[in-house]
């Protein structure tokens, strides 16, 4: 995951969507028409294809319905919630903390750096087959009331558990289906809104048992590592604290219920947000903040408000998101800071106009050839650009961009 442009701007999170949220042609219009998302999905793509057999642009292309096949859903809602985020990377859109729900902490995990790509990819695909090939028979049931007023349920059936607390009064229980029936019969009785949700499964349960082990077993190849961002986690409830993100805690992340309202809680509390951001496929999360934020908290923002989201408006969603004096505005400005960025392998990293490219951001021989082809590329009218003639100004962004406009102004480029 990308570094950042350092700009003055909102103080916002990106808060990851979970699963539910998967529809047939989910982001297609935004693939066909924005070479930047394009370019991060086929990435995501790559990287779980030796997992899932089949290419997951494919299937989003293609308006495939086996994306409601939970050992395609859980890495396609992955892949496009890591596009978008690297897109939004790669436009200096930078988040000062995140939060997943559910399958949502993979990409929120990548961009916080407790995860690469490749590692990522592995968890999410074995994950994903090894739930779809647990027996059928499960549930989830969304009920209307705080989770002490369903305690009792859960206490009397050992495979029925809680699956999800995402509001004061918007609780999930998860299990066995058969169990989960009479339960909303009971409510319905009380006149407690209850609703079965579709699924394949009961996930968060004790359903998830099964797996554990065999999922563990993969999971023990990853190194654990921190995320270097501050790491909402709706397993824990609160900030992850110099805690690695390792097998133990991605396999607890299975069967545990998603604290989703704990955590968004302490989230909006400790980082003084100006915007939450919404990373998936169609706004699930973003009802959810607003009713814990309440009128004074901060915007909640979906990055694709609906199933029509396109080129367009991820394009304009970003203007809005940037300061007034965006780099847009220069196109030098923006190739120069788009290409450090996505050459600097550090989410926490920040890019300003007089950081040093080799003795802050660590560029070599071999960063500073890309560079070179990156911005001949990202400007076409530079031309072929003269790998000496250059190395003198790639000091900092400040003294390239001088030396670049230099170039386009004089006409002296191939």
């Amino acid at each position: 995951m990308n570094a950042s442009i350092d700009r003055s701007g909102p103080r916002i999170a990106f808060a990851f969507t979970g699963q539910g949220a998967q529809y047939p042609g989910m982001t297609a219009r935004l693939y066909l028409g924005h070479d930047g998302y394009r370019r991060h999905l086929d990435a995501a793509a790559e990287a779980l294809r030796p997992y899932t057999g089949t290419s997951v642009t494919d299937l989003i292309v293609r308006g495939d319905l086996r994306v409601h096949q939970t050992g395609f859903t859980q890495p396609t809602m992955f892949a496009i919630e890591y596009a978008l985020a690297a897109t939004l990377l790669d436009a200096g859109i930078r988040p000062v903390a995140v939060i997943g729900h559910s399958i949502g902490e993979f990409a929120a995990s990548v961009v916080a750096g407790g995860l690469c790509l490749d590692d990522a990819a592995l968890l999410v695909a074995v994950r994903g087959a090894y739930m779809q090939y647990l027996p059928s028979g499960g549930g989830m049931l969304a009920v209307r009331a705080a989770p002490e007023e369903l305690e009792h349920f859960v206490q009397r059936s050992a495979k029925v558990g809680f699956g999800a607390f995402n509001g004061p009064r918007a609780t999930v229980l998860s299990g066995d289906l058969g169990a989960l029936e009479h339960i909303h019969d009971e409510l319905t009785r009380r006149k407690v809104a209850a609703r079965l949700l579709q699924v394949s499964h009961g996930f968060h349960s004790p359903l998830m048992q099964p797996m554990l082990q065999r999922f563990a077993r993969v999971a023990s190849r990853v190194p654990p590592n921190p995320p270097k961002l501050a790491f909402y986690s709706t397993v824990r409830g609160r900030r992850l604290l110099n805690e690695a993100l390792g097998a133990l805690y991605w396999t607890e992340h299975i069967s545990a219920p998603v604290r989703f309202a704990q955590a968004a809680q302490r989230l909006l509390a400790e980082q003084s947000l100006d915007m939450v951001l919404e990373i998936g496929p169609k706004p699930v999360l973003t009802n959810l903040v607003k009713a814990l934020a309440g009128d004074d908290g901060p915007a909640c923002v979906p990055v694709c408000r609906s199933e029509d989201t396109d080129a367009a408006a991820l394009v304009a969603l970003i203007a809005e998101l940037l300061p007034h004096e965006a780099l847009d505005d220069d196109p030098v400005r923006e190739a120069v800071y788009s290409a450090v960025s996505r050459l600097v392998n550090d989410p926490c990293a920040r890019i300003g106009p007089d950081v040093a490219l080799r003795g802050d951001l660590g560029f070599d021989s071999v960063m500073v050839m890309q560079l070179t082809y990156q911005l001949e590329q990202r400007l076409p009218a530079l031309g072929k650009l003269s790998l000496p003639d250059m190395l003198d100004s790639i000091v900092t962004p400040a003294t390239l961009v001088e030396y670049l406009r230099g170039q386009l102004s004089a006409g002296l480029v191939a």
